[in-house]
This record gives C-alpha cells, sequence and structure tokens, in this order.
C-alpha cells in the first residue's frame, strides 16, 4: 500500500469537510458561551488556507462560517487549527492571532464597505500529538516578564495625539518636538505668515541647541504647505535668521524659484494642451466632414451600383422562374408540384396560369 503523504491533513479535512460531522464536533466542542448563542444550522464551510506556507507540514485549518441566532447579518467565523506533530508549538496563540487577523483581511476583501463591520473569529485547536500539550493557551503569556505590560496595552484602544484638538499654547511649550507639531497643525492655513511669526522663538531656540537639520526641514516643510505667498515667508525668514544661515536660505530660495518654474511650466503646459485639444478638435471636426463627404460619396457610389446589380440579377431572376413555370404549366404539369419546385406559392403559380390562358 502506497503511503500517503501527509495524512493526519488530508484525513482531518476530509472528515470535517462533512458538515454533520462538523457541527456535532462544534456542539461537543465550542465554549458554552459561544455555542449558545450561534445557529449551527447555517454552519458553512469556506476554501483556502491561512497558515504559513512553512508550517503547513504540521498544522492544518479550517474555517466556518455561522450565523448568530439574534442577527443574521453579520456572520461569526470559527477557525479550527490542528497540530500534528510529535513536538507541539509553544507559539500557537500567536499564529492564531495572526491567521484570525488573515480571516478578518479576507473578509474586509470579499465585502468592502464604506463603514466596515469587523466579524468576530472563534478559534479552535485541535492537537493529537503523543503528549499532552505542555504550553500556555494565553497570547500574554509568551511575552515573558513584560506581560502584565503587554495586556495593558496589547489590543486596547490606541492612543490618540489630535493635533488639531491641541491647545497652540500648550504645543508651544515643548522644545522640540512643539515646532513639528505646530508647523504641521496649520500647514493647512492658506496664509501661514501669522503662525510661523508665533514659531520663531521656538526656532531661534532650536537655534540655539544646533538643530539645524531639523530647521531646514521645517523650512522645506512650510514652502510645501497651501500657503499663497511663498515668498512673503521667504522674506520673513531673512530678516530673522542669523547669518550662518545665509547659505541655507540661498538655497532655500532657489529651491523655491525651481518650484515657480515648475509650476509655471505645469500650468503652461496645461493651457496648452487645452489650447492645441480645442484646436485639433475643430481642425479634425472639419478634415473629418471632409474625410466623411468624400467616403459618403464614394460609398453611395458603390453601394448604387451594388443596389442596381442586385436588383438587376433579382429581376431577370424573377424573369427566369417565370419562364420557367410557364414551361412547367404548358406541360401540363400539376400547380402543387410546380409551387414545391419553384418555391413560389401555389397562388402566385395559379396567377401566372390565368395571365399566360
Amino acid at each position: 500500500m502506497q503511503k500517503i503523504h501527509n495524512p493526519h491533513d488530508k484525513y482531518f479535512r476530509s472528515t470535517m469537510s462533512d458538515l454533520r460531522v462538523a457541527k456535532e464536533f462544534m456542539q461537543q466542542y465550542l465554549p458554552a458561551n459561544i455555542l449558545s448563542i450561534v445557529d449551527l444550522d447555517t454552519l458553512r464551510l469556506h476554501k483556502g488556507s491561512f497558515i504559513d506556507e512553512t508550517l503547513r507540514e504540521r498544522m492544518t485549518d479550517l474555517l466556518y462560517s455561522v450565523q448568530l441566532k439574534e442577527s443574521k447579518e453579520q456572520p461569526v467565523y470559527i477557525y479550527i487549527l490542528t497540530e500534528h506533530w510529535r513536538t507541539p508549538q509553544r507559539l500557537i496563540p500567536y499564529y492564531l492571532m495572526r491567521y484570525s487577523f488573515r480571516i478578518i483581511d479576507d473578509h474586509l476583501k470579499q465585502y468592502p464597505d464604506k463603514r466596515p463591520i469587523l466579524p468576530v473569529v472563534v478559534p479552535l485547536v485541535f492537537y493529537n500529538g503523543k503528549k499532552r500539550y505542555p504550553y500556555s493557551m494565553d497570547l500574554f503569556t509568551l511575552f515573558g516578564k513584560q506581560a502584565n505590560l503587554a495586556r495593558r496595552v496589547f489590543l486596547q484602544p490606541f492612543t490618540l495625539i489630535d493635533i488639531g484638538a491641541i491647545d497652540d499654547e500648550v504645543i508651544k511649550q515643548q522644545s522640540w518636538s512643539g515646532v513639528m507639531a505646530f508647523v504641521m497643525k496649520h500647514i493647512f492655513a492658506r496664509d501661514f505668515i501669522p503662525c510661523f511669526k508665533e514659531i520663531l522663538p521656538l526656532i531661534h531656540r532650536l537655534e540655539l541647541l544646533g538643530a539645524e537639520q531639523y530647521i531646514i526641514s521645517t523650512w522645506y516643510y512650510i514652502l510645501q504647505g497651501k500657503t499663497e505667498r511663498p515668498e512673503d515667508l521667504l522674506d520673513l525668514l531673512k530678516e530673522h535668521v542669523s547669518k550662518p544661515w545665509e547659505e541655507q536660505l540661498m538655497t532655500l530660495e532657489q529651491y523655491l524659484r525651481a518650484q515657480g518654474i515648475q509650476k509655471g511650466m505645469e500650468e503652461g503646459m496645461q493651457q496648452g494642451m487645452q489650447q492645441g485639444m480645442q484646436q485639433g478638435m475643430q481642425q479634425g471636426m472639419q478634415q473629418g466632414m471632409q474625410q466623411g463627404r468624400e467616403q459618403g460619396l464614394q460609398e453611395g457610389l458603390l453601394k448604387g451600383k451594388a443596389e442596381g446589380k442586385q436588383e438587376g440579377r433579382e429581376e431577370g431572376a424573377a424573369e427566369t422562374q417565370c419562364i420557367i413555370v410557364e414551361n412547367m404549366l404548358r406541360q401540363g404539369i400539376d400547380l402543387q408540384l410546380i409551387a414545391q419546385v419553384t418555391g413560389l406559392s401555389p397562388d402566385a403559380v395559379a396567377l401566372l396560369q390565368e395571365n399566360n390562358s
């Protein structure tokens, strides 16, 4: 008998693909608080695997979906991971988390929505190793001595720094990050000059601290903003900058000039394209009309000739058919037989007989 490669995987998949087997399995092993709220009559098996390629020799996975008893709008996924290796894996909780997020990602791709709702994934692990499973089933134990810290921050609501909601005076109290936060808060202002004047003391302080690259990056970033008067911003910089920065300002001025040239070129190209399209459309319409008239005349002549030939052929064929019918009538052939042979109706044959009598 030929040895089956990876028999555990094939056998588990084969049996658990039978929904009768899977349903009874769920009834037996799902946690009671989950079993009480799901409708196993809606159990459905999904195709595909979410396991890393390198682990598929030792693990198998199956994904089912099931509806809640109280709501049919959003399915709950039941994810079964089987561990069939002699040496059990300590990282199983981590793998379950990673594969669960892959399932959620797959769900979002299948059901795109402007306000997506994430599905719940219930993980189960089926282990058939020779020894009892020796490791913790709790993900946080994998963090070792930092387990308590992980519990406080991992999968908890994230910390939001909504800079637009923070008062400017609070931001300006920060010696280093204050400039970055203030500039990014106000970068979309149509006139950034008043904002820039507010942070000049902070920039001078950074200058004393030797933060040259920080200041240069800030200047370039400000000039990328929506301000309508970048030249005025540059003049303001010149008024308040110290001598060691004059060379950097010259570079900045060149950059601003290049940006202006680039913008002018882009606008010029855009206008040129629009004008070119209009002229091209007008010229194209004129040429098209001329070509259309010429082509229409040629096609009309050809069509007229073709129709004339066709009419001539049809008339000739009709005359020939009349002669054939007349000859058959003279020979006393039955009217029905003449109709069958020529394809004419019996009435048409009878009419020809009357005309020739």
